[in-house]
């Protein structure tokens, strides 16, 4: 009788199917700390730029919000993944962020992407669709407001 040594094809096949497994299970919650962590940036950056609107709107005796980004020297966002788009009213006394995420959506191709908003009346951000779990919101949005698109 020969002294074997080494493993044989089942053994090694049963070892790739459990890290096969292992890695299906691990990889959705992989993805979804991944899309939180995203998530995580974008609220820090959009908060300070809600911050530096009603900052801007103080200093000007607050009545007037600015009439876009640059005018607080905010032509770009600070979180390349998401994009802002502002807009205000033609008095300049109300305004609504909309920040959207711009990438390809991470745990679910089929699901649309990330959309937060902020207005005046809300002075923070609020979450209107949920990327990660799908979920859409509208009713969070203040009266006489209204995004489009969905």
């Amino acid at each position: 009788m020969k002294n074997k040594k080494g493993f044989s094809l089942v053994e090694l096949m049963i070892v790739v199917a459990i890290i096969g497994i292992l890695t299906a299970i691990s990889l959705p919650f992989y993805n979804r700390y991944v899309a939180r962590s995203y998530r995580s940036e974008m609220y820090a950056c959009a908060s300070a730029v809600v911050t530096e609107i009603e900052n801007f709107r103080a200093m000007r005796g607050g009545r007037l919000y600015p009439t876009d980004l640059a005018e607080i020297d905010r032509n770009t966002f600070c979180s390349p993944r998401y994009e802002a788009s502002y807009f205000t009213s033609a008095d300049r006394t109300q305004y609504i962020l909309v920040y959207q995420d711009t990438a390809r959506p991470i745990y679910n191709s089929g699901f649309t992407r990330d959309v937060w908003y902020a207005t005046d009346q809300t002075l923070g951000l609020v979450q209107l669709h949920d990327g990660v779990h799908n979920r859409l919101n509208v009713s969070t949005l203040p009266a006489g407001y209204t995004i489009t698109g969905f």
